[in-house]
């Protein structure tokens, strides 16, 4: 029996080494992989600094190149060389590629299949935006990871950085119709319109009612739902309009201002300072003039026959209320502006820092405030800035008489009615704008 046990004993210690071996070259695998694990987790350190670095560096690049420029409307347009939107990317790649070029990578142009930073143009209901984003990868030549047949590993890393442009609410047209259904827009009566600037874009319908001539001299008329031409002989809408499938969000496209919920004051009589008032009243005859800033109101704005408002520099936070203008009221209404526009920065008279966003808004209604606004044309008023009534119908009326209104107008449903010869242009209207501002993903 003792032959056969140290057989067996020897067999053992032969199996054992095997086992021995096995384990070993496994031990050095997994070394060799922490190894060059940790090599790649290096590398790949080293790449996401480099594309954050790069897409930072365009996307700053860019924005300031739009914020300089300061256009009524930022478009998306990557094809045509000479468009804002092109100049601005090649601008800002430009500049990631230099910033590449010193941690040693060379990144490729609107290629990001490997090394490369490309950027994209886009609108998300609210706003027009611009995205840069950034490739980097590399390859790591493998040490004692060799042993299992791994030579090299990949290290990849991506960044991406989404800038708003310093732009105009609702994509700069002139007039908007927020409303998802038909309402929309109605042109009607005789109404003589030319908008000289901006376009008009419904989420919905545009109606031509009587024989309305409206004219938009440089830009587009957009429907989402459905389109009426005038039905009376003269009436034309030009250029024709077109359908399309962008829409303009419902909801939240400016924040509204803070105004309190209790505590509103009697109208001022003569003269105003910015507040919380149970409306605004102007009797027959009389002149009410108001410090420029913040008005919170909850109540009607009621200006009676011959009456006079004067509000320069002022944004009517519409809490609760509407507006009642007699025909023969004499509107001096003008939002808050910069005696400097080259600053988009700048803070009105009048304002503070919280509240100069609304620069450039003349009525800011609230969505829970579903009202109607309406505006004579008549010669005697003026009118600048932004009119936004998100839940609520704005309607302008007037006379034969001629008339420019220097305004937006971004409003649940809109109605121009009447026999008025009326102008729009946002070409010297300092309306609403949103500030620049910078996300950042990887």
């Amino acid at each position: 029996m003792k032959p056969v046990r140290k057989l067996a004993l020897k067999q053992e210690r032969g199996q054992i080494l095997v086992i021995l071996a096995i384990g070993i070259v496994g031990i050095f695998a997994i070394a060799g992989l922490a190894i060059d694990g940790s090599r790649v987790y290096q590398a790949k350190r080293q790449n996401q600094s480099t594309a954050d670095s790069a897409v930072l560096t365009a996307a700053g690049v860019a924005q300031n190149y739009i914020k300089l420029a300061q256009p009524e409307i930022f478009y998306c347009d990557l094809d045509d060389a000479t468009a804002l939107t092109r100049q601005a990317s090649d601008a800002g790649l430009t500049s990631a590629q230099i910033g590449a070029a010193q941690d040693g990578v060379t990144l490729a142009r609107y290629d990001i299949s490997t090394n490369g930073v490309t950027t994209r143009c886009g609108v998300d209901g609210v706003r027009t935006y611009m995205d840069f984003t950034a490739k980097v990868t590399s390859i790591t030549q493998t040490t004692l990871a060799r042993v299992i047949g791994i030579d090299t590993l990949p290290a990849s890393a991506t960044a991406s950085v989404r800038i708003y442009p310093y732009q105009s609410a609702a994509y700069g047209n002139a007039i908007s119709s927020l409303n998802p259904i038909c309402g929309g827009i109605d042109f009607g009566g005789t109404i003589e319109l030319t908008i000289f600037k901006g376009g008009v874009f419904s989420n919905s319908c545009i109606d031509g009612n009587g024989g309305p001539q409206v004219d938009v001299q440089t830009s587009s008329i957009q429907y989402g739902i459905g389109y009426t031409p005038p039905d009376s002989a003269g009436g034309f809408i030009s250029p024709d309009p077109e359908h399309t499938n962008d829409r303009l969000n419902t909801q939240n496209l400016i924040a509204p201002p803070q105004c309190p919920s209790s505590g509103y004051s009697a109208p001022p009589s003569v003269n105003g300072v910015p507040g919380a008032y149970a409306g605004i009243k102007v009797n027959n005859n009389a002149t009410l003039t108001l410090a420029p800033g913040l008005y919170c109101i909850n109540g009607d704005i009621d200006v009676a026959a011959n009456g006079t408002l004067n509000a320069q520099g002022v944004t009517f936070a519409m809490v609760g209320g509407s507006t009642k203008f007699n025909g023969t009221a004499n509107l001096f209404l003008h939002a808050p502006t910069c005696d400097s526009n080259a600053d988009p920065d700048c803070i009105p008279a009048g304002f503070t820092a919280a509240t100069a966003y609304l620069k450039g808004i003349l009525f800011y209604v609230f969505p829970s405030n579903v009202t109607t606004i309406t505006l004579n044309g008549n010669s005697t008023n003026d009118y600048t800035g932004m009119i936004y009534a998100p839940t609520s119908l704005v309607k302008i009326t007037g006379t034969s008489d001629s008339k420019t209104f220097n305004t937006q107008i971004i409003a649940w449903d809109v109605a121009i009615e009447g026999n008025a010869r009326l102008q729009m242009d946002q070409s010297s209207a300092d309306t609403f704008h949103y500030q620049s501002s910078m996300d950042m993903s990887k």
